[in-house]
Formats: structure tokens, sequence, C-alpha cells
């Protein structure tokens, strides 16, 4: 994009996309110019009030949605939040460590839209439903599963039950976290080879509860001879961009791809270094509607 003042490039499937920076303070600002001249919308789309009204916000995020979508959120909390602040500076540093430093690698949080009044959220202290209004107006970005075209309600409805049964309750797996955290360290980003610190099976992390959804739902898919998908990051992107070269067939030792457990916000935000599982819809940042531009 010519003569971007304010923006960075979300790299989806191979191409570029523009998306907003990291605004500073409570003033936002999205310098967007075309073909070296600024867009007569520049002036509307610099946001000096702070976050976006909540019923606006609300029906613009919503206006995206669809059932099997996935968010992530990019947490920013207070200096003095300690326990927010570790946990998502360990998951950026995480997720860096293994896309690199050009990658999608700074959302701390995933969930997974199913309908109106049931998003998944496996999250301190415990996995709950949530609903559009508790995080239209956070930083989020919207991927859609490329794979499976359109969910059926029976299909979503099997993801909400298998969720309310096994996910919904649960208290949120830190010594997962932590294990996935030890695992890159030690040079296993995509496997959990050492097992230290799991609270249990039955305990997830947020972005695992949102693939074992997936992986369920194609699990009961092929067991009953109906149209799948295959297991997500499982395959290679031989051409994906990476600093050098293209992304390192070393980052995925394994033949069986990335493990359901070693699963991060940023494998669905980077997809395109394996099969192009997810593509970007859409970018909000406090309510506001960074991509596509309105």
């Amino acid at each position: 994009m010519q003569g971007s003042v304010a923006v960075r490039k979300f790299a989806v499937n191979g191409k570029a996309k523009p998306v907003a920076r990291r605004p500073s303070g409570r003033s936002l600002r999205y310098d967007v110019k075309r073909n070296g001249r600024a867009s007569k919308k520049r002036a509307a789309l610099r946001l000096r009030s702070g976050r976006r009204s909540a019923p606006d916000a609300l029906a613009d995020v919503t206006s995206f949605l669809r059932p099997g979508d996935v968010i992530n959120i990019s947490g920013h909390d207070p200096w003095w939040q300690l326990w927010w602040q570790v946990p998502n500076a360990a998951i950026r540093g995480n997720q860096r460590r293994i896309f690199g430093a050009q990658s999608i690698w700074h959302d701390t949080h995933c969930i997974l839209y199913l309908d109106p009044q049931h998003t998944l959220s496996v999250q301190p202290w415990r996995a709950r439903w949530l609903t559009a209004p508790d995080y239209c107006r956070k930083r989020i970005s919207i991927w859609r599963f490329t794979k499976h075209a359109v969910f059926p309600k029976e299909e979503i409805d099997l993801m909400m039950a298998y969720a309310q049964e096994h996910l919904i309750g649960q208290v949120y797996d830190i010594g997962q976290l932590l294990d996935i955290l030890v695992n890159t360290i030690l040079g296993y980003p995509n496997v959990i080879h050492y097992r230290i610190f799991d609270w249990g099976r039955s305990r997830k992390v947020c972005s695992v509860g949102v693939r074992v959804l997936f992986e369920r739902l194609r699990q009961v898919l092929e067991d009953n001879g109906r149209p799948s998908f295959k297991p997500l990051f499982r395959k290679l992107n031989p051409t994906a961009p990476w600093p050098g070269g293209v992304f390192p067939q070393s980052r995925i030792p394994d033949q069986y791809g990335v493990d359901v457990e070693s699963t991060a916000p940023a494998h669905f935000a980077n997809s395109h270094y394996f099969d192009g599982e997810f593509e970007l819809v859409a970018v909000f940042d406090q309510g506001w509607r960074v991509y596509p531009l309105p």
C-alpha cells in the first residue's frame, strides 16, 4: 500500500492486508493513503474519543460474524494488572518465537462464535459462554474457516453441545500454558513433548478449546461417512513467505503437524503458513472497524 502512514500489514494467505498499528493512549488515528493521495475517509477514521459507542460497535461487529468464526483478541491491560500482563507477555513471546517477528503474534486470547448467545471462551478462571457485547469493543480480529463452506445448524449444535458438556465450567489450565512455553523453549514448538505442569485432559487453554471443537466435529463427520475436512495445521505451505525464505519445515517436525494441545491464537492468524485453514474477515479496535475500511 503506497504512502501508508499509520498502517502495518496483516499477511494473510501470502497477501498483505492493511491493518492499523497499535494506537498509543486514548487517541486513535488511521491515516490511510491510496495511490499517494490521502483517502477522503481519513478524517472520519481519525478517532479522538476513545471507544466507539456500544450499540454502534455491536451492530458493526455482528454484521461480520458467522457461526464457526474464530475471534482473536489482543489483550492490553493496565500495567498494574500483573496477573494479566505476565501471561500476555509470555503468550506473545512464545508466538513470536514460533512464527517470527514478521508474523501476527500479538493476539493473546482466542474464542469461537457459534450463535448470538454462545461464544466459547476458555478463560481464567473457568470456561464460559460470552455474547458479542462482551468483546465487541476490544481489539479483535475475525477469522473464517475456509475448508468447510458453511456450518449447518446441526453441526453448530454438535459443537455447542460438546463444549457445554466438556468445556464450560472447567478450570482454565495454566499448567497447559506453561507446558506450551516450556516445550517451545526446549525446541518443541508444536509438540507437547514434555508434560510437566498440565492439570488434566479435561482442562484447556483458550485456543486449545477452540481447536478441540473443530477436531471433534471433523471426527464425528468422518465417523458418519459425511464430507469432512483434514486435521488443522498439519500441512505446510511450501511457498509461504518467511524472512529470508519460506516457513521452515523444521518448525513443524512431526508428520502429524501441530499437536492440538500446542495450538496458540497465532496458529489461527498465521494459517497461511499451513494450508490456509482460516482467512481474515475483519479487524476492530475499541469497536472501530479497521479492516475492511468503512
